[in-house]
């Protein structure tokens, strides 16, 4: 249940030459590189970051961080018109506990909502 890519599509990267690269290339002993921006990536399989939740406490397992989620049929892509689009993922029963998590992302907010259900699947 992590999100490990996150694209900025308003912030495009940009060509970052050093110094020297600069000197020669004014003085035409170098080229200038092709180069397509690019979004930002917030978080990619590069560089390893995660943004991770799950539940903790208690005598018996309980999903975590780390236990597999399964996505929930529907759309992944904001589409044209439309202001928000929710990504919802289940786990397995874990103790007793199934975690629901459902990511909200909005059209033009880089921020992401983030709720949990906890559903009591076991006989307590």
């Amino acid at each position: 249940g992590d999100i490990v890519r996150a694209e900025l599509p308003k912030y495009l990267t940009s060509y970052d030459p050093s110094v020297t690269d600069q000197l020669l290339q004014m003085v035409h002993l170098q080229k200038k590189p092709e180069f397509t921006p690019q979004p930002v990536a917030l978080f990619n399989e590069a560089q390893r970051y995660r943004a991770q939740t799950g539940l903790v406490g208690g005598p018996a397992a309980l999903p975590t961080h780390t236990t597999p989620m399964t996505v929930v049929a529907g759309e992944r892509e904001l589409k044209d018109g439309q202001d928000e689009i929710k990504l919802r993922l289940e786990s397995a029963e874990v103790g007793g506990v199934k975690l629901v998590k459902t990511f909200t992302f909005k059209r033009g907010a880089y921020t992401v909502g983030v709720t949990h259900e906890v559903i009591n699947v076991g006989s307590a």
